[in-house]
């Protein structure tokens, strides 16, 4: 049994590291193509409203880390009947609470213009997202529990490859900032309709109602716990926005998002954990060994990219964003410390969440309140900004550290 969880997750380990990163290298290239038709003042504004689109992907993992962790149950039960009540059920519900939260975000879309320096109209187009960031986590949590790492990769690939086409052509036709969160919007949206190709089996099953015990108290850690990744993961590029000048913010948006590739490229691994320690879990198994492989992974990836993004930084910058941006390429290495940190607190997090001890992720709160004081007081610099979001991961990493291995 060790030597085929072992195998499992080394196999879905590698089919969702390929495909996340086929879906950042995509990401990529469409922030790479925007900041260069945007430039760094266009480009500050679209990395802030991609930021807000992040903290919307809040609800977006906490439901799939849900939905999948009770979809790993069934699957271990092997049926299919409740799982595809569990997915009709949430599919009704989240399609509700989309346009609730949309109505609810439009309200406020205005105050939020005008405390970030955008277009009320923008704002209120960058909601659209929250209808796809509340429907697709249901079927991708599906595809996660029942281990279906090919098809859930896909939704991936699927959602970056049409946002990069359709964003690139609304760019070329002059679209501006506009064109590029058209494209994302509409990438979601069909990423969620292709996501059922993979769910067919699901899908011609008889569905079977069953009453979810457990799943409220479950769903509030778990949307706490991932909240909190998010607005670490996205929290500096908004407030960046608010504190330093236009293209000052067009320029750290640059090195921030190659951080942010570390974060991202490593998220794979941590997404192939989940189903496989929980499953083990719920067999009585100790599942400490999938943390520990998964940190190892997580950890080898990420230091390897520090090396390049330490040793020829101006380089990397020059040929992905163009030389206008290598005035930065001094302190990329910065951000990516802190998305490391980032990246292997995430292990832990998700950790606590497979082996049934969600609350132990109430810890979060205090760390995610911690760094919006540490990067609201102290940015009299751009270095003293990063030197405080490095030391708030640092700082989070320690916390999750030592509350996971709590008995």
């Amino acid at each position: 049994m060790e030597n085929k969880l072992s195998k499992e997750l080394t196999k879905g380990g590698i089919i969702l590291f390929i495909c996340f990163n086929i879906f950042n290298f995509l990401n990529l290239i469409f922030n790479f193509m925007a900041a260069r038709f945007l430039g760094p003042v266009d480009y500050g504004i679209l990395a802030t409203l991609m930021s807000i689109i992040f903290i919307f992907s809040i609800p977006n993992e906490a439901i799939q880390t849900i939905i999948s962790r009770f979809s790993t149950k069934f699957n271990v039960e092997k049926d299919k009947g409740k799982i595809k009540n569990l997915m009709i059920k949430g599919v009704k519900k989240f399609a509700i609470l989309s346009v609730i939260c949309f109505l609810i975000f439009a309200s406020f879309s205005s105050l939020i213009g005008k405390f970030l320096f955008i277009e009320n109209r923008l704002i209120l187009l960058t909601g659209i997202f929250l209808f796809g960031t509340f429907l697709i986590p249901i079927t991708r949590g599906i595809l996660q529990g029942t281990k279906k790492f090919s098809g859930l990769g896909f939704t991936y690939v699927s959602e970056s490859l049409i946002k990069l086409i359709l964003a690139i052509a609304l760019l070329v036709i002059g679209w501006g900032v506009y064109g590029a969160i058209t494209g994302v919007i509409l990438g979601i949206l069909a990423a969620f309709v292709l996501s059922f190709f993979s769910l067919k089996d699901i899908l011609g099953a008889q569905r079977k109602k069953v009453k979810i015990e457990g799943i409220y108290s479950y769903s509030l850690p778990t949307l706490i716990s991932l909240a909190s990744i998010m607005v670490f993961f996205s929290l500096d590029t908004i407030l960046a926005r608010r504190f330093f000048p236009a293209d000052t913010v067009g320029y750290y948006s640059a090195i921030s998002n190659l951080g942010k590739i570390i974060f991202l490229g490593t998220w794979g691994i941590s997404r192939a954990m989940f189903p496989l320690a929980s499953e083990k879990h719920d067999e009585k198994k100790d599942a400490f060994p999938l943390l520990e492989q998964s940190f190892l992974v997580v950890l080898l990836i990420s230091a390897a990219v520090l090396f390049f993004y330490f040793t020829i930084p101006k380089q990397i910058i020059s040929i992905l964003y163009g030389n206008q941006y290598t005035v930065v390429s001094g302190i990329l290495i910065y951000p990516s410390i802190a998305m490391t940190i980032l990246a292997l607190t995430n292990i832990f997090v998700l950790y606590n969440l497979c082996v049934n001890k969600p609350k132990r992720n109430y810890l979060t709160i205090f760390f995610t309140v911690l760094q919006v004081i540490l990067l609201s007081l102290f940015h009299a610099s751009l270095m003293q900004f990063m030197l405080m979001l490095i030391l708030s991961n640092i700082l989070f990493f320690l916390g999750m550290f030592i509350i996971s291995f709590k008995d």
